[in-house]
């Protein structure tokens, strides 16, 4: 059988491809980008990001639970404080970020996993003081058991650890897809 071919494979490996490429097939909810820097301060805490020009939030859309929710920002990111000493604590200064679904109705806002809790890192400084060390960044957050309802998708920022000054976000995408 070594120089038989067989058909039937070609047919059946494509057949299962396009079942599977269809299987992953997502609807796209919101599609957003922003050009430009957007920069906070350390003693704001915790600040809404602008998502597009004009708007901290997603346009609203309808969600049914059950549904899985996926939700994909990237952003340059930077951060400034600490110095060039590498042996002080500004090793430890970095900016988190979470990504939230607000029920519009109930107002009732869902930290998406896995940006809950504030420690995690979406950028770091880079040991100046200075707004530079520019990254471009992206995290995918994903809710699997949202409440049927009307939502929107937020994006929020604190700077965290001692010395940071200011955070900084620009060129952006907000992508939310079911």
């Amino acid at each position: 059988m070594s120089g038989r071919r067989l058909p039937w494979r070609a047919g059946g490996v494509a057949a299962l491809a396009l079942a599977a490429a269809g299987a992953a097939s997502a609807d796209t909810l919101s599609a957003q980008t922003r050009n430009g820097n957007f920069t906070f301060q350390n003693a704001q805490g915790q600040v809404n990001v602008p998502v597009a020009p004009g708007t901290f939030e997603s346009p609203t859309f309808a969600f049914i639970q059950g549904e899985r929710l996926v939700v994909s920002y990237t952003a340059e990111c930077a951060v400034a404080g600490g110095n060039n000493n590498q042996n002080n604590n500004s090793a430890n200064i970095w900016m988190d970020l979470d990504i939230v679904a607000r029920n519009v109705t109930t107002n009732v806002i869902t930290v998406l996993p896995p940006t809950n809790g504030n420690n995690d890192a979406f950028c770091s400084v880079n040991h100046t003081p200075q707004n530079d060390g520019w990254q471009m960044n992206a995290v995918n957050a994903v809710a699997l058991n949202l409440p049927t309802g009307i939502y929107r998708v937020e994006v929020r920022a604190r700077l965290r650890g001692n010395g940071a000054t200011s955070g900084h976000l620009g060129d952006s995408s907000l992508i939310v897809w079911k």
